[in-house]
């Protein structure tokens, strides 16, 4: 079978997504976590640090919805 090499563009464009998605996921679990374990102890500490590692990959996998997230919240 033929198959086509990516471009520059969907290199470029892969690489920035795994680089989003490094960043985010660790970001909001540790976010969560750090809240649950002031707010709740230990056992807040792993369920938001669970809630985090959710909401992280929802954002990882839509990343547009980040952009409207901060976007509402500036106004």
């Amino acid at each position: 079978m033929d198959q086509k090499k990516p471009g520059i563009f969907e290199r470029i464009e892969t690489f920035l997504h795994t680089c989003w998605c490094v960043f985010i996921i660790p970001s909001s679990t540790l976010a969560g976590a750090y809240m649950g374990l002031q707010m709740h102890g230990i056992g807040g500490a792993i369920s938001l640090g669970f809630a985090g590692l959710i909401v992280g990959t929802f954002l990882a996998w839509v990343p547009s919805i980040a952009w409207h997230i901060i976007e509402a919240l500036g106004h």
